[in-house]
Parts: C-alpha cells; structure tokens; sequence
C-alpha cells in the first residue's frame, strides 16, 4: 500500500474537488471549516501525488479565529471509517449540546 499524501490546502481546492465529484463526497459540519470525504478519487491527481482510492479534508486549529484544512489523500478504507467514525461522534455530540441548550431556554422562558 502507498503511503498517505498529506497537503494543506484552501478552500478553493475544496470547492475544486466538489465540482469534479458532484455526488461522491460526504459533508460534516464543523466550526469554523467544514470537513468532508471524497469517495473513489482514483482518477484525482493532487499535486504530483498519484491518485489514491479516497480524500479526506479535515479542519484543524490554528487559533481562537481561524482554522486551516489538511487533504488527505489515502488508499486506506478502514483510516477513511475511522476518520468518518469520529466526525459522527462528534455530531452527535454537538446535536446532544443543541438539544440541552434548547431546553434550558425553554426553561428560562416559562421562569
């Protein structure tokens, strides 16, 4: 198996991969930049990286206002699961917050 190509890049490569796969790629929300999954990239050539199976964009910190986007470019399934494992978790886990913050505003309103 080759080695993973790893890249920062900006938005405009995003939206780039997102004209090329219209219908092959998952969005996660995050806070400031979104992350997101191409699937079957095998044709997508970054860089002079050879294509690889699958590309992961993950958001990542960089300070209290901005945050930068990594592609990740693999032939690795189960790193692709893992990756798409955690941005679910942490779904789910902002979804539980939104829903705690929600009744506590009820509450205060009926006080």
């Amino acid at each position: 198996m080759r080695k993973d190509y790893k890249v920062i890049i900006d938005n405009e490569t995003v939206s780039k991969l997102c004209e090329l796969l219209p219908e092959g790629f998952d969005v996660y929300e995050g806070v400031l930049q979104d992350n997101y999954i191409f699937w079957d990239t095998s044709t997508i050539k970054i860089g002079r990286c050879k294509p690889r199976k699958y590309i992961m964009v993950r958001a990542f910190y960089k300070n209290c206002w901005s945050s930068g986007l990594e592609l990740i470019a693999t032939d690795s399934l189960k790193k692709v699961k893992e990756f798409e494992a955690m941005l679910r978790e942490w779904e789910e886990e902002r979804e539980q917050e939104n829903i705690a913050y929600e009744e506590k505003m009820k509450m205060e309103a009926l006080s």
